[in-house]
């Protein structure tokens, strides 16, 4: 997630990505409820995302984690911009079948 977030940050400039270790912000935080991303728009926390499987689990991606964002307004550039959310979603599909790629062969000896 951490690495996802560092490379979304200077794509959306507009959006200020922070981080703090959980810890560090809430003594005794479970690790189990990391990655937590509090979502703030003019002073207010309008989300808390707990979790990783929501974002695609250890598969996810910069791209996921975007359009994961976008479902509650504009995080990570504009979602009605039909450009945007195809590049994202792209990003998404070509990371899914790079995976597979990956995987074809293997345990397949029938």
């Amino acid at each position: 997630m951490n690495q996802c977030l560092m490379e979304l940050a200077p794509r959306y400039p507009a959006t200020k990505f922070l981080r703090i270790v959980a810890s560090n912000c809430i003594p005794g935080y479970p690790d189990a409820n990391t990655p937590t991303l509090l979502l703030y728009r003019g002073g207010k926390c309008e989300q808390t995302l707990v979790g990783l499987e929501r974002f695609g689990g250890q598969a996810t991606s910069p791209d996921l984690i975007a359009i994961s964002l976008n479902r509650f307004g504009a995080v990570c550039g504009d979602p009605d911009d039909a450009a945007v959310a195809a590049e994202q979603l792209a990003g998404v599909v070509a990371a899914a079948a790079a995976r597979r790629g990956e995987g074809d062969g293997e345990g397949d000896s029938d």
